[in-house]
């Protein structure tokens, strides 16, 4: 279920409800795409991901194979984060001007998330998918940022 979940906000929601808008005749392609992965790869993502630490930190725990009684408290806070991150990036792709200032924000918390994870040397199956639909959505987003910025 995690896989499915993780890969439909990072790959099939966001191309689904790209070509919908876009075969719609509803604007250019790239900042399309941007606004649907900005909303489910991060938005949505990192809300979830962040009710998930905040309710059950021990899930996170789990996954990253860590076993101290204090870490808890961490993994909340973490959770937090991310519901911070991803309240910030699911309504910025939705209001005029935003896109960069909330994509910024999920690019550098999912870049610096994969390459921390990138740099363990035993990974869960879990652990791996997180790392590298991070990575994705990191430079995807960064793409995306860039043509926006020189659009301008």
């Amino acid at each position: 279920m995690y896989a499915f979940v993780v890969l439909a906000q990072t790959l099939l929601l966001p191309v689904g409800c790209t070509a919908i808008e876009w075969l719609g005749g509803n604007g250019d392609l790239l900042p399309i795409f941007g606004k649907w992965l900005l909303f489910w790869g991060i938005g949505t993502r990192l809300l979830l991901a962040g009710f998930t630490q905040v309710l059950d930190p021990a899930r996170t725990l789990q996954l990253l194979r860590v076993h101290e009684s204090t870490a808890d408290v961490l993994v909340r806070e973490l959770g937090f984060a991310n519901l911070g991150i991803g309240l910030v990036a699911a309504v910025s792709a939705f209001v005029p001007g935003w896109i960069v200032p909330g994509a910024g924000a999920g690019v550098v918390f999912l870049a610096a998330a994969g390459i921390g994870h990138l740099g363990r040397a035993e990974r869960s199956g879990r652990e791996t998918l997180a790392m590298w639909t991070d990575l994705w959505v990191a430079a995807a987003m960064l793409v995306v940022i860039v043509a926006e910025l020189f659009a301008r």
